[in-house]
C-alpha cells in the first residue's frame, strides 16, 4: 500500500475537484514554454526496476495528482531499503499513528491521508502558527489554490468554463456562509465536494485568483478527536496548541490571519478576544432590504450580543465578477439595524503599529481589553507577526 501524505496530501485537497479532473495532455505537459510545460519527456519513462509508489505516481501526474508539486511525499507499508527519492517521490517514515479509517483509497493500491489526519501528521514539521493557519482553511470556507506547472496549465479552460452561461447555469450557490441567523451550521464537512460547490474568486479586474470558495474540509470538533487519539505521537503538543488558536467557518487567508491576531492566546502574542461567529448570516429587515437590494448578508466577524461587525477587505477577492456591486448599500443596511461595522485591509494588520491604532478603536466599542505590552507579550506578538506576514512562498513547481 502507498499512501500519499504531509504537505503533499495537503496540496491535494486544496486543488479544486475541476482542475484535478481536467486531464492535462501529454502533448502539452512535454512542450515547450510558452506553448506548453516543459516536463522533460523523461519523468515519463518509468526504469523496469522502478518502485510501486513511482509507477502509481508516474500514472497519475497528469491527472488527480497534477495540482501536487513533485516529488510527491509518500509512505508505503513495504519498508524495502531499496527505495530511494527520485523526480517523482520521496519516502517518508511511516507515521506511528495512521488508522486506517482515516485513509482515503484512489485506486486500489494508492491511497491518501485525510484532511484531519494529514494536519495532525504536518504539525511535526510546522510552527503552531503555520499549522493553526492550514486549520483554520481546512475549517474554513475558502482553498488557497496556487498549484503547479502542470495545473496551471489547465487554469485558462477552466476560467473560460466558470465565466461561461454554460457555468451560470448549473453552478450551485456560492459558499459565502458559514452558520444561519441563529448559529446554525449550514455545510457538512466533506474531503471530496462536488465540482459546482467549488467557485473561483475574482479581482477586480475579472481575473482568477488563487483563492477558491469551498464547503469545509473537517472541522475542529473532529481535528480535536483525531489529535486526542494521536497523543504521544510527533508533533501532538503542536497540534494541541494551535487547536486551542481556531474555529470553524473563516472565509478568506486575511480572515484566518486577523481572527489569529485578535482572538489567540496572549501567550501566543493575541489579543485573546472573545470569540465572534465567523461569517454568520444576518437578515435584513425590510428597511435594511430597500437600502442594500438583498435579503441577508454574512458578517466576517460577528459579536451579535454587541452588534458589532469587522469585513477584512483582502485583495479584492469576489466569488463573481459581480461582486463589488453586490456589496453596495450593505454597510447602510447594517447600521440601518443598529449594528456598527469596521472594515479592515491588509496592510493595515501587516503594520504592527497601525493595527494598535485599529485595536483601541475595537476594544473601545466591544468593550474588550487590550493585552498588557509587556516585554513578554510584544515578545510573541513579534514571533506571530513574523509567521503570519513575512514567510517566503516556495517556488512553483513542475
Amino acid at each position: 500500500m502507498v499512501i500519499i501524505c504531509g504537505m503533499s496530501a495537503w496540496e491535494y485537497f486544496c486543488t479544486p475537484p475541476i482542475v484535478r479532473e481536467t486531464e492535462l495532455p501529454i502533448e502539452i505537459a512535454t512542450r515547450q514554454p510558452p506553448f506548453g510545460v516543459g516536463i522533460p519527456k523523461s519523468l515519463f519513462s518509468i526504469r523496469e526496476n522502478a518502485s510501486e509508489a513511482s509507477r502509481l505516481v508516474q500514472g497519475r501526474l497528469l491527472h488527480d495528482l497534477k495540482g501536487i508539486s513533485l516529488p510527491i511525499n509518500v509512505c508505503s507499508t513495504d519498508q524495502s531499503p531499496s527505495y530511494r527519492a527520485n523526480r517523482l517521490v520521496v519516502y517518508r517514515r511511516m507515521p506511528c499513528y495512521m488508522p486506517a479509517h482515516h485513509l482515503i483509497k484512489l485506486n486500489e493500491c494508492l491511497y491518501i491521508t485525510s484532511p484531519e489526519l494529514t494536519l495532525v501528521h504536518l504539525a511535526k514539521d510546522l510552527s503552531w502558527q503555520q499549522l493553526s493557519l492550514l486549520m483554520l482553511e481546512a475549517c474554513g470556507l475558502f482553498a488557497a489554490f496556487r498549484g503547479t506547472l502542470r495545473s496551471k496549465a489547465v487554469l485558462n479552460e477552466v476560467a473560460s468554463y466558470y465565466k461561461s452561461q454554460d457555468y451560470a447555469l448549473v453552478r450551485a450557490p456560492i459558499v459565502s456562509e458559514y452558520c444561519d441567523e441563529r448559529g446554525r451550521h449550514l455545510h457538512k464537512a466533506q474531503h471530496n465536494s462536488p465540482i459546482e460547490t467549488w467557485s473561483p474568486c475574482f479581482n477586480r479586474f475579472g481575473k482568477m485568483t488563487e483563492l477558491w470558495k469551498r464547503p469545509p474540509l473537517c472541522t475542529v470538533e473532529s481535528l480535536e478527536r483525531l489529535a486526542g487519539s494521536a497523543e504521544g505521537s510527533n508533533g501532538a503538543s503542536t497540534a494541541r496548541k494551535a487547536l486551542r488558536q481556531v474555529a470553524n467557518g473563516s472565509g478568506s487567508p486575511f480572515e484566518a490571519r486577523l481572527f489569529l491576531m485578535l482572538c489567540s492566546e496572549a501567550l501566543c502574542g493575541g489579543e485573546h478576544w472573545e470569540r465572534p461567529s465567523l461569517n454568520r448570516r444576518v437578515v435584513f429587515t425590510p428597511e435594511a432590504q430597500n437600502l442594500s437590494g438583498q435579503t441577508h448578508c454574512a458578517c466576517d466577524f460577528l459579536w451579535e450580543d454587541k452588534k458589532v461587525a469587522i469585513e477584512a477587505k483582502g485583495k479584492a477577492y469576489h466569488a463573481d465578477t459581480d461582486g463589488f456591486e453586490i456589496e453596495n448599500g450593505r454597510r447602510a443596511a447594517l447600521e440601518s439595524m443598529g449594528y456598527t461595522t469596521f472594515d479592515v485591509i491588509y496592510s493595515q494588520i501587516a503594520n504592527p503599529d497601525q493595527f494598535d491604532t485599529l485595536l483601541h478603536t475595537f476594544s473601545k466599542r466591544l468593550g474588550f481589553a487590550l493585552r498588557k505590552r509587556t516585554p513578554t507579550f510584544l515578545y510573541h506578538r513579534e514571533e506571530l507577526y513574523r509567521e503570519l506576514f513575512t514567510r517566503e512562498q516556495k517556488k512553483i513547481s513542475i
